[in-house]
């Protein structure tokens, strides 16, 4: 509990902050966090659905996506099971609408290379995460 705790607390002013409170909090895989969006949460039950992860299409080669979407196609979970609804905590909850906040500034501020895809944890651009970004900032 108190490396959870230490955890949280460094990652308050990082950009992984979000996705740390999904996987410690929500117990979300990192594929998950990436893919998930504002419309899978209810903001009157304070649940959330997991419906899609981030990753590669099998089969496919990266020559037939745009620059750095390889790995960051919409894919289904891997199991039935996968597919759930939970509900949010309130610390997250209140997370999650800080980011919303964040997420419409940006929108609004960038609008010629806003791409609103709707992530939860995505860069100033609305661009979806990539699944190792959380990397650097653990070191």
């Amino acid at each position: 509990m108190e490396q959870i705790q230490v955890l949280l607390e460094k990652s308050k002013d990082t950009p992984i902050h979000m996705q740390v409170l999904l996987n410690v909090l929500m117990g979300l895989r990192r594929s998950e966090i990436n893919g998930v969006k504002y419309s899978d949460v209810d903001y009157i039950n304070h649940t959330l659905k997991v419906e899609r992860q981030l990753g590669r299409i099998h089969n496919t080669v990266k020559e037939d996506f745009a620059p750095k979407t390889f790995t960051k196609q919409e894919v289904g979970l891997k199991t039935r099971s996968s597919y759930r609804e939970i509900p949010i905590p309130d610390y997250v909850f209140e997370a999650i609408l800080k980011e919303r906040r964040i997420y419409e500034k940006n929108k609004n501020r960038r609008k010629e290379e806003f791409q609103d895809l709707d992530y939860i944890c995505c860069s100033t651009l609305g661009r979806a995460r990539s699944k190792g970004f959380h990397c650097r900032y653990y070191k």
